[in-house]
């Protein structure tokens, strides 16, 4: 009854957020149209000219080894630490050494965050607690214990407004292994009104994750995908990276953060998004913030959703 009862509140959600990415274009207005027409042109050339200035003031200044600007002595010689890339890369290695992953153990999920008394939404073997465990897991071919599902899926709808005039939807997915592999896709729609005309502007993605860093209660994933933008005269087409993370500091609430860089069609875009929820049963509601960037067009919008964990 649970059950049934949760898809029929996702189904409620999901139409209300879908509702807003079905609605036909019936006039040019505003930011949409300013961002429709910078994906069209190619972006802004503006800065070319800016960055070869920059790159020309920095040929003359001296360039040392790789590890010249860092002074290991604060924790002992080490040519890991010693080494300017190390630190640029620190997004990557610094949250595996924080905690203490390998991506050896065998992982498994439970039904939801928390379910069952997970600590998070991920079990792992050798670090998991007994009594942290389903009663009665089988093993594997080479005798270690199942902890749990090796997939799982999350799909939600939400809706978004940053005015009276300019406010979006979305549906999304994200499926995830015990492999640490995830399929993330998302259909999102922006309807604005101005000076007594409408316009609505549509995007999708899909895009590739590796979880390379997790406990119990985070996991931290880095991936890429495409991003387009469906237009009468054609759709145009770009590439982004993204790097976010979930965390389950206790039960119920779960914090999600991510980022990416990207463009379509030579038109740069970036987006920052935090939402905080609090999970009941398999339903999670959250709220939040998505920064949203086209070229120079700011879409960014609070946002609410409902999530339904599988």
């Amino acid at each position: 009854m649970h059950y049934r009862l949760n898809l029929v509140i996702f189904a409620v959600v999901a139409t209300w957020g879908a509702g807003s990415l079905s609605m036909p274009a019936v006039a040019l207005a505003g930011k949409l149209s300013d961002a429709r027409s910078a994906v069209k042109s190619g972006g802004s050339k503006s800065n070319s000219s800016s960055r070869s200035s920059s790159s020309s003031d920095n040929s003359g200044r001296s360039s040392g080894g790789m590890g010249s600007s860092m002074d290991p002595g604060w924790h002992g010689y080490d040519p890991f630490y010693d080494n300017w890339l190390t630190w640029l890369m620190f997004p990557w290695w610094g949250p595996r050494r924080i905690l203490g992953d390998s991506t050896a153990r065998t992982c498994a999920f439970p039904d939801a965050p928390y379910a069952d008394g997970a600590d998070g939404y991920v079990r792992i073997a050798g670090r998991t607690l007994a009594a942290r465990l389903p009663e009665a897991a089988a093993t594997s071919s080479d005798g270690d214990k199942l902890l749990g599902r090796g997939t799982a899926l999350r799909v939600w709808a939400e809706g978004a407004a940053q005015s009276e005039q300019l406010f979006g939807g979305s549906v999304g997915f994200l499926w995830s292994g015990y492999h640490r592999l995830e399929l993330q896709g998302e259909f999102r729609g922006y309807r604005e009104s101005d000076a007594g005309t409408t316009d609505t502007l549509l995007l999708g993605s899909l895009g590739v994750n590796y979880i390379f860093a997790q406990s119990e209660g985070v996991q931290v994933r880095s991936g890429a995908g495409v991003r387009w933008m469906p237009d009468p005269e054609g759709t145009l087409a770009g590439a982004y990276f993204s790097y976010g993370a979930d965390f389950y500091p206790a039960s119920p609430i779960i914090v999600s953060v991510s980022g990416d860089v990207g463009g379509i069609n030579g038109a740069a875009t970036a987006a920052v998004r935090a939402t905080l929820g609090a999970i009941f049963n398999r339903v999670e509601i959250y709220g939040g913030f998505e920064g949203f960037w086209m070229d120079d067009i700011d879409l960014s919008m609070a946002v609410l959703g409902a999530r339904l964990w599988q």
